[in-house]
């Protein structure tokens, strides 16, 4: 079984692009309307960045894995976290009136470049237990806390995409890709394929559906 979806990569890729793709549009329409407590802009940029990014994979599968092609993977990923950790960060400043300022991305970023010592997928491993954890993090408050005071059905929606973006944060922020360093060498998404069969882009791919239907 593992054979056949390693032979299938890149329609997983896709398909886990796509579904951040979607998470963007819709966000994009919901951030039209004024009324909106939360700044949905922000996490439209987050889902269509990191669409991008998962399709670059495809790229890299189909015609190999070139420098460029992979520093272009790492700038977009990281953007894509800076906008998660953006919605999350303005979600909760507006509902509590209070909260980090934007001064928070100096030593989020400062850690992340830390990475760069172990290569590019040192970058792309910090960046995902810093700006990608902590983001994920305050977006899943920032959802919990705009849900409140909400009818049943609409409160269970939020509650939802709440979920959504907790699990998606756990799987992202813990599952990284492989880096010459712990925990990323030893809990990574490689080590995820070879223990249960499938690679977790799958999951992380159904939860960014739940996310844009929630």
């Amino acid at each position: 079984m593992a054979d056949f979806f390693r032979a299938q990569m890149d329609y997983i890729y896709f398909f886990y692009g796509l579904a951040f793709i979607i998470l963007s549009a819709v966000c994009f329409i919901i951030s039209k309307d004024e009324r909106q407590r939360l700044q949905w802009i922000w996490l439209g940029l987050f889902g269509l960045a990191h669409g991008i990014y998962e399709w670059l994979n495809i790229l890299a599968i189909n015609f190999g894995d070139s420098r460029s092609l992979k520093t272009l993977g790492v700038l977009l990923a990281v953007a894509s976290f800076v906008f998660l950790t953006e919605f999350g960060r303005s979600g909760i400043v507006s509902l509590r009136g209070k909260g980090p300022g934007r001064w928070i991305f100096l030593p989020l970023l400062s850690f992340t470049a830390l990475g760069g010592f172990a290569g590019l997928n040192g970058i792309l491993a910090v960046s995902r237990y810093t700006i990608c954890f902590v983001g994920g993090l305050w977006a899943t408050r920032a959802l919990f806390l705009a849900s409140k005071g909400l009818v049943i059905s609409a409160r269970r929606w939020l509650l939802a995409g709440s979920f959504a973006v907790g699990i998606y944060t756990l799987l992202a922020g813990i599952f990284v890709p492989s880096a010459p360093f712990p925990p990323a060498s030893f809990l990574n998404t490689e080590v995820f394929f070879q223990v249960f069969g499938f690679p977790l882009q799958l999951i992380r791919g159904f939860v960014a559906v739940l996310a844009a239907i929630s």
